[in-house]
């Protein structure tokens, strides 16, 4: 397993496959202080080849590496995969398409939102490849794998809708909130030379309009 910026979400994986052994990889270097006994933190850099065996997994799932991964890198990234999978496993796959929309086109260029994605995108340039997402099935067969399911999942940044659709949103406002600021300000400081007062303004009204039901923003999953 693979994870940018977060592994906690391994904890109750690890629980619930009790007979299975799970391992999660990271560059986060600070380990939780109890874990389930059958799951293995690691850290790791995911650019580089894969230390594992081959055929040593019956699933690798890959969660929210875009940003991590080099520009150059995903071909490898998905071949190492595909080496270290037992004949019959799978391998599962979950990016964000960083481009923050509304459901009922009340989100404008002139929204702080936009611009976040916009300058988000922009910031990494060159360096990673955060609209790979919709590539990744012909990636994939490129490398190897068969049986390719490949669905795009409209992910609410708040509880605007109703029914399980607003349980959902609400449960993401959190992750939304956090990750306006986590994945950004070093970007846009560093690569987009913004003065970090300017960061902190943008991600804080960026923050405010996901928030926002009224607006209905949706950021697409694959």
């Amino acid at each position: 397993m693979a994870e940018h910026h977060q592994k906690y979400w391994s904890r109750p994986g690890g629980r619930v496959l009790i007979f299975m052994q799970v391992i999660a990889i990271d560059i986060y270097p600070f380990q939780p202080e109890t874990v389930p006994e059958n799951l293995y933190l690691q850290v790791d850099d995911l650019n580089n080849r894969f230390t594992f065996q081959a055929h040593n997994f019956d699933l690798v799932h890959s969660r929210l590496m875009s940003g991590a991964i080099h520009v150059n890198r995903w071909a490898g990234y998905l071949r190492d995969m595909l080496r270290v999978l037992r004949p019959g496993g799978w391998c599962q796959l979950v990016e964000l398409h960083h481009n923050a929309q509304s459901d009922n086109g009340s989100l404008t260029e002139a929204h702080a939102l936009r611009q976040w994605s916009t300058r988000y995108n922009e910031s990494l340039n060159g360096l990673k490849d955060v609209r790979v997402a919709p590539r990744l099935p012909e990636m994939m067969r490129a490398a190897g794998f068969v049986d390719i399911e490949h669905r795009m999942i409209p992910l609410h940044t708040c509880g605007w809708s109703s029914g399980q659709d607003y349980d959902i949103g609400t449960a993401n406002r959190e992750n939304v909130q956090q990750f306006l600021g986590s994945i950004a300000i070093y970007p846009f400081a560093e690569r987009l030379e913004m003065p970090i007062q300017d960061v902190q303004l943008l991600v804080a009204q960026a923050r405010v309009e996901a928030g926002d039901p009224l607006l209905k923003v949706i950021i697409a999953s694959r």
